[in-house]
């Protein structure tokens, strides 16, 4: 079982009733032992006001209270006969039976609300649920990177999803490998003896106007990474949110060692605020790669960009282009397909 926090439970997954699921034509109620595998993804998210009219009759309304989280979500089922359905499943329990023998019980949720005091990141869910039964266990892929172009790998990992879901790629002697089905797109960041590389869509003709509404809310934020080097923003087409690539440092003093600070590389997704609209609220938070010490170097992989998912594994890039150095200065020339 993975949540969309990225963090991964290995055991013996039941599930406690039959699933029902619509496809968008017909409900279905299919038998809970016919279920190999349940992956969830967001199909809409905001935070939702709440509004009231104080004066009976007239159109005027105000705000009460504070925004509030709300995710709905879509999911894809896979049957025991290898076929898949997608759709909306209904809110379904399951049982996570892990190797020291304790169990807990799980909601696989159709919808999420939180409070006014929660963001849409506090909204945990299980992205993926691999069900105990014949055929549940997934070969991972291959993950092809130009490594040579960072040195020795030493870690890698991708987010995927609108949950900025991390997964980190497995090293083994035959390279990278990550599980199948990863949802596109996806960043991938590798760490070698050269720093950091991470892939990342090329500047667009909008990158400085977003930059500006993103300016605000980051220097306002209270964070214990008080350092926030923006080293790239983009837009997906046709989605209103925003994402951000950002080399967080903590600079201010600590309780341990100088040289033992933390360092982050992260993506975070942002969402319009719904009372002012010219400004944007961090709606997801994902790490990709994290250490102590001096932050290494950044290159942002422009020739990298996208992540594509092949009959071999995942491959990244696919044309010539041009990686950038986002610190330091260096600039180096991008390859072709790996």
């Amino acid at each position: 079982m993975q949540w969309s926090d990225g963090k991964v439970e290995e055991g013996t997954v039941e599930l406690g009733q039959d699933v029902v699921f619509h496809d968008g034509t017909v409900q279905h109620r299919l038998p809970k032992a016919r279920i190999r595998e349940i992956r969830l993804a967001t199909k809409r998210e905001e935070l939702a006001a709440s509004w009231r009219f104080p004066e009976p009759g007239k159109p005027f309304k105000e705000l009460v209270g504070r925004p509030f989280p709300v995710r709905d979500l879509v999911a894809t089922l896979r049957l025991d006969d290898g076929s898949k359905l997608n759709g909306h499943l209904h809110t379904t329990v399951a049982y996570l039976e892990l190797a020291d023998g304790s169990r807990s019980k799980v909601l696989i949720p159709a919808k999420q609300q939180g409070t006014s005091e929660q963001t849409l990141a506090d909204l945990v869910y299980p992205v993926r649920v691999v069900v105990a039964g014949e055929g549940a266990a997934a070969v991972p892929t291959r993950l092809l990177l130009p490594v040579a172009a960072v040195g020795r790998a030493d870690g890698a990992a991708v987010l995927a999803g609108a949950g900025l879901v991390r997964y980190p790629a497995t090293m083994t002697g035959e390279g990278l490998t990550l599980p199948p089905g990863i949802e596109l797109p996806a960043v991938v960041a590798v760490q070698g003896a050269n720093g950091l590389s991470v892939a990342w869509p090329a500047p667009g003709a909008d990158d400085a106007a977003l930059r500006a509404r993103v300016s605000g809310p980051l220097a306002e934020l209270a964070d214990y990474m008080d350092e926030h080097r923006l080293l790239g923003i983009w837009q997906p087409p046709g989605d209103v949110c925003l994402l951000t690539l950002l080399m967080l440092r903590r600079v201010g003093a600590t309780t341990g060692e100088q040289d033992a600070k933390p360092w982050r590389l992260e993506v975070w997704r942002w969402r319009p605020d719904p009372v002012k609209d010219t400004r944007f609220l961090i709606a997801a938070r994902g790490f990709l790669l994290r250490g102590t010490g001096v932050a290494p170097p950044v290159a942002v992989e422009h020739a990298w960009w996208p992540l594509r998912a092949t009959a071999a594994g995942y491959e990244v890039g696919g044309e010539e282009g041009e990686s950038q150095k986002s610190e330091g200065g260096r600039r180096k020339e991008g390859g072709k397909k790996p």
